[in-house]
């Protein structure tokens, strides 16, 4: 495996070639432009003419209680279907190249697999899910192979069942096991997609277990990611005192020039940092995702973020990512 960094500098990536080298073989010129354009506008923070991918949060709601989430689990919202829908025929007609489901945790919509289904319509160059891996059905492991999904992020942060209880109060072996199905699915379906990422958020409770993560996983999954810890206001209160001492670590944001993000109440966001106090007047009700990646709004945003004259919330966004 080789290793690098995201262009934000926030993720220590280890990786192999085979995921880019096949899908740029089985999506052709179209998977090589994309991920062109997406190191080229990230890194040099240049806005392109249409979003390279869309985060759409499709839920509030999570079956864990992470130490480091700051997702308030009281305030169950999620889309409907036609939500959905209105999302997938813009990404479509948009031919935005990118599409990440995430949460909360997707898995636990009672809609999962028509929304699935629903976004692999738009024909996505690359689809992602993000999910704890906890309820990864028989009936849903087969819609992940059926709309064609290229990539499974399954968040773990440790390599021992009692750390992963700690931080996520939860079962392991589930996890295990589940993922165990893909791979065994993948082989007989004879088919190397979805790819495997699974990511470590580094803090003060696993740090210690990050080399016995890496060795269980280098041969299972395509890339093992080491996310630093953000510190946000309504996380844990053990790891926010940890943190206090320690320092940022230097980076630029690439995230309002490359993806927009659609959250669970319908807004939405020019990056992932609504945990930061970020508010918007923007719905997909109100706007298409067009008419507001275009907008004065969102132009001078990014012309501010290149030229460091940062909002409050990008300052506290920065300041929150700590190495240990």
């Amino acid at each position: 495996m080789k290793e690098t960094k995201d262009v934000n500098n926030r993720i220590d990536r280890m990786y192999s070639q085979t995921p880019y080298e096949y899908l740029s073989e089985l999506k052709g010129e179209k998977y090589i432009q994309y991920r062109k354009d997406w190191e080229y506008y990230g890194r040099n923070q240049i806005l392109p003419k249409l979003p390279l991918q869309l985060n759409a949060e499709i839920t509030s709601k999570c079956n864990l209680h992470c130490k480091m989430c700051n997702i308030d689990k009281n305030h169950i919202i999620q889309h409907d279907m036609d939500d959905i829908r209105l999302l997938a025929k813009q990404c479509k007609d948009l031919q935005i190249p990118s599409v990440w489901i995430a949460g909360g945790e997707p898995t636990i919509h009672p809609n999962i697999n028509e929304i699935l289904h629903t976004f692999a319509e738009a024909n996505p160059i690359d689809y992602w899910m993000v999910t704890n891996g906890t309820l990864l059905t028989d009936e849903l492991i087969n819609t992940i192979f059926e709309c064609g999904m290229t990539w499974l992020s399954i968040s773990i942060d440790a390599a021992t069942s009692e750390t992963y209880k700690k931080i996520r109060g939860a079962d392991l072996n589930i996890v295990l096991n589940n993922i165990d199905k893909i791979l065994t699915e993948k082989k007989r379906r004879n088919t190397k997609i979805p790819f495997i990422r699974v990511s470590f958020v580094d803090t003060p409770i696993n740090t210690h277990e990050f080399n016995q993560f890496v060795e269980y996983w280098k041969d299972k999954a395509d890339i093992i990611d080491k996310q630093h810890l953000f510190v946000y206001d309504t996380a844990d209160t053990e790891l926010q005192e940890k943190a206090q001492n320690m320092k940022p670590k230097n980076q630029i944001c690439s995230a309002p020039f490359l993806y927009l993000l659609v959250t669970p109440d319908k807004h939405i966001f020019r990056c992932s940092s609504g945990g930061y106090g970020e508010k918007t007047p923007y719905t997909i009700h109100d706007i298409s995702i067009k008419d507001y990646w275009t907008s004065k709004d969102h132009i001078e945003f990014t012309n501010k973020l290149k030229s460091g004259n940062l909002p409050e919330q990008c300052k506290k966004c920065m300041e929150s990512l700590v190495t240990f």
